[in-house]
């Protein structure tokens, strides 16, 4: 028996339209370029909780993608943009939903963060 490559991003696609890949990569320049003449390096985008929309419309416009909760998108002025979803059982979701190829758990980054945290205190005490 062979096994089969499923691509779930296509499959889906039916179920959560976006704009064209032209489309994102004209607001990917067209933020780059305001970025760069501002002299940011990195923007930090937030969508917070809300089934409203109009708390993540400024992460929708950049991913096409809506969380429940909360979401954040590391937007670099080079290199590949980061969107971090609320819960880790949504990361497989996001990435079929978001134009943005690398989705993380936000939950499971800020645990990372405290034990690097913890880890330095506890070095301090020996």
């Amino acid at each position: 028996m062979t096994q089969q490559t499923v691509n779930f991003r296509e499959r889906m696609s039916q179920f959560y339209p976006r704009f064209s890949a032209g489309e994102y990569q004209r607001r990917h320049k067209a933020i780059r370029e305001k970025m760069a003449a501002d002299g940011i390096d990195v923007l930090v985008l937030h969508g917070g909780p809300g089934l409203g929309y109009h708390n993540q419309v400024n992460v929708h416009y950049v991913s096409n993608y809506v969380d429940q909760v909360a979401t954040y998108i590391v937007f670099p002025l080079v290199g590949d943009p980061v969107q971090f979803v609320s819960i880790y059982p949504w990361i497989p979701i996001g990435q079929i939903i978001s134009v943005i190829a690398q989705g993380r758990d936000i939950t499971q980054q800020l645990e990372a963060e405290r034990m690097k945290q913890a880890g330095e205190k506890l070095e301090l005490w020996k």
